[in-house]
């Protein structure tokens, strides 16, 4: 997750490959549950979208990202790591990720500066 002015943002993944952005918010704050935090259910002109690195460009990393093709305005893919490089390159030019943020080794994008506000762990379940 990550925080925003309306508190600690949850992403997460279902089985399905249904990417789920909710929001939990600071203790005493008057917000209801929906997904962007205020009473309304608006989204606050001001909120940027979560940008994600996907750990993992297999058949899951691909479908986890492709959340971000229909809601730009809330996701987006800026980061890839995968051992296989072939893989990483699909989802390089599908998504427009930078040359400098696509990564053999999920370390190696670890011990980047911040790029990202999320990953999304999309390895095989015996490997994370």
């Amino acid at each position: 997750g990550f925080v925003s002015s309306a508190g600690l943002w949850l992403v997460c993944v279902d089985h399905e490959g249904l990417l789920q952005l909710d929001i939990v918010t600071w203790a005493g704050t008057d917000v209801t549950d929906n997904d962007y935090g205020n009473k309304e259910g608006e989204k606050p002109e001001t909120m940027a979208p979560v940008r994600a690195v996907i750990i993992g460009a297999g058949s899951r990393g691909d479908i986890y990202a492709r959340f971000s093709l229909d809601h730009s305005d809330r996701f987006q893919i800026v980061g890839v790591a995968d051992p296989r490089l072939f893989r990483c390159k699909r989802l390089q030019q599908q998504y427009n990720i930078p040359e400098e943020n696509v990564f053999s080794d999920w370390q190696d994008a670890a011990d980047r500066e911040k790029f990202a506000d999320c990953v999304v762990i999309a390895t095989p379940h015996q490997l994370h």
